[in-house]
């Protein structure tokens, strides 16, 4: 019975170590405008099993809790997002407006996103397991789990810049396997802090000391802390290579939350300190970072596109309900009240959550960061060297990444959420597994030696982190700090149910989410019968995904099924009602079968949902000059034309990659042969000129892409270029709609009674999204 408990303890730790150290291979990033892909619901699914079974395999430890665990907020964070999603579905009236005032009234519900609700319930789920996992093991070994994913990240990272640079871009921002430079700094700056708490417990008497010197090495502790620095420095240099100014920024604040935690101590570290200081020195000489600081404070476009964000989001949940607009909601509510381009998230963890979750979620969530503040807090000014290793470590966490939550969407990332997650649960483990009696403050070896004497043992046997005995008889080794196990309970079980409904979850969403991948692939291919067949496994798998009912309703519509593709439009509209693609394309579906009113209701709302979305504005001028209504058409034209040119979407088009989108330039030009034919010669000339310069621009990216990628196979090249925005069908587009407002400006130029010479562009059929 022993050497089974034995054997699952030493299984346990494996898992929560591989756990921590896999963190951000398989708990990374998502794309900001889209779901999480396949992969990385089965990462997740990994993650969370690594975590359940080292649950399984260990008995709760039982603490002596002062004061408020940060389990308490997380949980009750998870529950408000769970009765969020369930309770908001009240109706919300959307149209008519004064600018489309033929769109029609809508009831759409909040959230009105249930796919990604359940994901973000999910991912929470493995964020509470992670914390739960690292609580039942020595906290050493989380720290050291935590410490190899760091090091594979930052050698990573890395590795990344030099390859990018020998290819003749020094200025890359590496992404790490991430999927943006921000959320990789997020991950880095957590880790950061790790690399601070290992440092710290570096010495002779350490657990890895003591091994090192069995092994006959010399100046052991010694060594170990200099491997810590060393590491601390790779994830700074990695952090910097990022060129996330809010990453930069939180380096200052957690070195400033560090010097609190040690000064809390009693006596502050000098060499930590010493470290940090050279640190802020080697990074302020960096050219990149200078720069990227320097646009900072300039206040550059893209700091000019989050304010116009957060001004937008707040807007949003200020008009929402008490519980937010539910989990996953943001990218419902706030397009109605963007001031800014397209954006897949709130550049902002806080006014996220609170637009997802209401007031209540947001107090929750400031909760949870005040705890693990006043964890680290406590545990800074406690007697043990150890135990305030983990304290100062915590508190240069939730300050460095605390900022720069402000700034991105970190909180949203598993691999960042769960890295703190299990340094809290470290911290708590080590200031409630060891219970002395508080110590002078500036004496702190005479605090060390009171511990020893409550534990009765000498200060050289002991160590830092002696372990009162429980309510089970059992005292943790001095030498090895192994924190004592109560006897089997009831507890556990409540997370275990808990753990495996997360997983049930998890592997409903990848089976799901690789139907759907495998039926674009198929429809790609154009494999009718494949992609029929994975696109209705997937709406089998997850009923509740508005996505693959979206998909399906393409490929039906593709096949020229009228009526099943209506359904599924239907049944995909009543899934996300909020959703604008959903709308603009069913309205190009209606227009293809002859339903010019049914298409421009469709239309009308899309623009509605999503004011700043110039696609839609297009589209819904295009359908009216099916339905020879050509004034209201340049009304719709002229309204494009005006959030085209606000200073919102010239920021997006440089920072958001909108230089590789034609649909501005392509509006302009039908807005110049509307304005042509109403008299408007001046505003004709105007728009024939900015809309050929824009098609010009967009020919000239696509020539150098296509240069670049010359040595490549045609499908691949042509995959590659569609990554970018660049498609083929749009390319000869573009190259006809130029040459018309080539013609139009040389007889506008002439003096031709037309006002352009050429005739009057009826599209054949609206703007729509590519995918079938």
């Amino acid at each position: 019975m022993k050497r089974a408990a034995q054997l699952r303890r030493v299984l346990a730790t494996a898992c929560v170590v591989a756990g921590a150290a896999l963190l951000p291979l398989l708990g990374k990033g998502i794309p900001l405008d889209e779901l999480p892909t396949p992969e990385v619901y089965a990462g997740r699914l990994l993650l969370g099993a690594l975590f359940l079974l080292a649950i399984l395999g260990t008995d709760p430890n039982c603490h002596d809790n002062k004061g408020l665990s940060p389990i308490i907020p997380l949980a009750a964070f998870w529950l408000v997002g769970l009765l969020g999603l369930c309770l908001a579905r009240r109706g919300l009236v959307v149209g008519p407006t004064a600018d489309v005032p033929f769109a029609p009234s809508y009831p759409v519900r909040f959230p009105a996103d249930v796919e990604a609700g359940l994901g973000e319930l999910a991912r929470r789920g493995v964020v509470i397991l992670a914390l739960f996992a690292a609580r039942r093991v020595r906290p050493g070994w989380v720290i050291g789990g935590l410490a190899l994913g760091g090091a594979g990240e930052g050698l990573w990272a890395l590795r990344e810049y030099l390859l990018s640079a020998r290819g003749g871009d020094p200025t890359w921002r590496v992404f790490g396997g991430f999927n943006n430079p921000n959320q990789l700094a997020s991950y880095l700056l957590v880790l950061l802090a790790v690399a601070v708490v290992g440092a710290l417990l570096a010495d002779d008497d350490s657990g890895p000391a003591r091994w090192l010197t069995a092994q006959k090495v010399a100046r052991a502790g010694l060594k170990l802390r200099a491997a810590w620095i060393a590491l601390a420095l790779l994830v700074a240099v990695a952090l910097a290579l990022t060129g996330s100014r809010g990453g930069m920024l939180g380096i200052f604040a957690g070195v400033a939350g560090a010097v609190i935690g040690l000064l809390r101590r009693g006596r502050a570290a000098w060499w930590v300190i010493a470290a940090g200081l050279l640190l802020l020195v080697t990074l302020s000489l960096l050219g990149p970072v200078r720069t990227r600081l320097g646009a900072l404070t300039a206040q550059s476009s893209s700091m000019k596109f989050r304010r116009l964000t957060w001004a937008g989001t707040v807007e949003a949940a200020r008009a929402g309900p008490l519980l937010g607009a539910g989990l996953g909601g943001w990218a419902s509510a706030y397009p109605p009240h963007a001031r800014a381009g397209f954006t897949g998230h709130a550049h902002s963890g806080y006014l996220e959550v609170w637009t997802d979750t209401g007031p209540v979620g947001l107090a929750l969530y400031l909760a949870l960061f005040g705890c693990w503040g006043w964890l680290g807090w406590r545990a800074a000014g406690h007697a043990g060297r150890q135990v305030s290793a983990y304290g100062v470590g915590l508190l240069a966490a939730v300050f460095g990444f605390g900022l720069h939550n402000a700034f991105d969407h970190g909180w949203h990332v598993l691999a960042v959420t769960a890295a703190l997650a299990m340094l809290g649960a470290a911290a708590e483990t080590a200031l409630h597994g060891a219970r002395p009696a508080e110590p002078p403050h500036g004496d702190p070896g005479r605090g060390d030696r009171q511990v020893a004497r409550v534990a009765g043992l000498s200060p050289t046997e002991g160590g830092d982190l002696p372990v009162a005995p429980t309510g089970g008889g059992r005292t943790a080794s001095p030498q090895t700090g192994d924190l004592p196990a109560a006897p089997t309970g009831t507890r556990r079980w409540p997370v275990m149910l808990f753990g495996l409904a997360v997983l049930g979850l998890l592997l409903i969403q990848t089976g799901a989410e690789r139907a759907r991948a495998a039926g674009q692939a198929a429809l790609r291919r154009q494999l009718a019968g494949t992609a029929d067949e994975r696109l209705k496994a997937a709406v089998r798998t997850a009923p509740w995904s508005s996505r693959a009912e979206e998909d399906l309703a393409g490929l039906l519509v593709w096949r020229g099924d009228r009526p099943a593709a209506e359904r599924a439009f239907t049944r995909a509209i009543a899934l996300r009602p909020a959703n604008p693609r959903t709308h603009y394309r069913y309205a190009a579906a209606l227009a293809d079968w002859g339903r010019l009113d049914d298409a421009l209701r469709e239309s009308a709302l899309a623009t509605v949902l999503s004011p700043l979305h110039l696609q839609g504005w297009v589209q819904l001028g295009e359908l009216l000059q099916r339905a020879d209504r050509d004034g209201e058409a340049l009304r719709v034209y002229r309204k494009m034309d005006q959030v085209g040119r606000s200073p919102a979407l010239t920021d997006a088009r440089a920072i958001e990659g909108y230089d590789t989108d034609p649909t501005y330039a392509l509006g302009l030009i039908s807005l110049g042969d509307l304005s042509a034919e109403a008299g408007d010669a001046p505003g004709a000339r105007d728009a024939w000129t900015r809309g050929l310069a824009g098609l010009e621009s967009y020919l000239k990216t696509f020539e150098r892409e296509e240069a670049l990628l010359k040595g490549l196979p045609g499908d691949e090249r042509s995959e590659l270029l569609e990554g970018r925005g660049l498609h083929a069908a749009d390319r000869a587009k573009v190259v006809e709609q130029a040459d018309h407002a080539r013609q139009a400006l040389a007889g506008a130029t002439a003096g031709s009674a037309a006002a352009g010479g050429a005739p009057r562009r009826l599209p054949s059929a609206p703007t729509a999204v590519r995918t079938p």
